[in-house]
């Protein structure tokens, strides 16, 4: 199985204090670009979900509506709280496992899932994800990974840039 992790694209600033005004924050104009971009780049590469899990909160579930009318064949998004800003990769292993009966018997190669959703919890899931692998992560041969530190020495939180796999490398060639 392949989980794309997707933060929601650029959203209209706080709510200014108000209670509740968080979780309906909009896309921007420019947001709602990043979210199509990011979808044809997917769509360019195959990834073609079998289900797209997203936030409830407004600006992950346009931009997870926005990818799956860029993808092909898409399902419609399904709202998870696994994925909203407290949610956990715990939370999603067992929102997938809810949802295992449309993944059975498939070539577990061929299934691909979306989940949309929010900084600091995606990058944790992310994180959680990867240590999972006896504290280490699986890198393709032929692939890279390029991460980014925002001081001039490799320490404390790295930002992921980018992960490409040598097939991807070839459509985007």
């Amino acid at each position: 199985m392949k989980i794309v992790f997707v933060r929601h694209a650029e959203a209209e600033e706080k709510g200014q204090g108000i209670p509740g005004a968080d979780e309906h924050r909009k896309l921007t104009k420019s947001g709602q670009r990043e979210a199509r971009a990011v979808g044809r780049v997917l769509n360019s590469l195959k990834m073609r979900p079998a289900m797209i899990f997203t936030s409830p909160l407004v600006r992950a579930r346009q931009t997870a509506e926005i990818l799956q009318g860029q993808i092909k064949r898409s399902p419609d998004p399904c709202d998870t709280r696994a994925l909203a800003p407290e949610g956990t990769w715990v939370d999603l292993q067992r929102e997938i496992a809810r949802h295992g009966d449309l993944f059975a018997g498939k070539n577990p190669d061929k299934i691909v899932v979306f989940a949309v959703g929010h900084q600091p919890n995606l990058g944790r899931m992310i994180t959680d994800a990867l240590a999972g692998r006896n504290s280490g992560c699986i890198l393709q041969k032929g692939a890279c990974v390029a991460l980014a530190w925002k001081d001039d020495k490799p320490q404390g939180a790295a930002e992921i840039l980018f992960a490409l796999t040598p097939d991807q490398a070839a459509v985007l060639a």
